[in-house]
């Protein structure tokens, strides 16, 4: 777990949140590390949603039923843009829940950017 945080809805809950970054190119990461800026990666909608996927892949044997996983897009928003995140749901929805967290969240800089991916909606 990566930290905790108040539910919204009742004060009293508290949730456990692991994080991880939506945009998993390290290669993206290594260059705005080393040089403090780096280009977006040129992607279609096919190939954003592939590496949304591998992102949550990678987290499943920490997955804990009674944790949410979130995937940050606040630096890298194209993971929570519409057309990514309906792919997603069509091709990796059931999966995603299957693999073992409680939720699972793309999570943008503010609530419209933000999404689940376990469900439908």
């Amino acid at each position: 777990m990566d930290c905790e945080a108040k539910d919204t809805k009742d004060p009293n809950r508290v949730l456990k949140v692991q994080v991880t970054r939506a945009e998993g190119d390290p290669a993206f990461w290594e260059r705005l590390a080393r040089e403090g800026q780096a280009e977006l990666p040129s992607s279609t909608v096919d190939e954003v949603v592939a590496r949304v996927w591998d992102a949550i892949w990678k987290k499943r044997l920490h997955a804990r039923p009674d944790e949410i996983l979130a995937l940050n897009a606040i630096r890298t928003p194209w993971p929570v843009l519409q057309p990514v995140v309906a792919i997603f749901r069509q091709r990796h929805c059931e999966e995603t829940r299957r693999i073992g967290f409680k939720e699972v969240w793309v999570v943008g800089w503010s609530k419209e950017m933000t999404e689940r991916l376990d469900t439908q909606e």
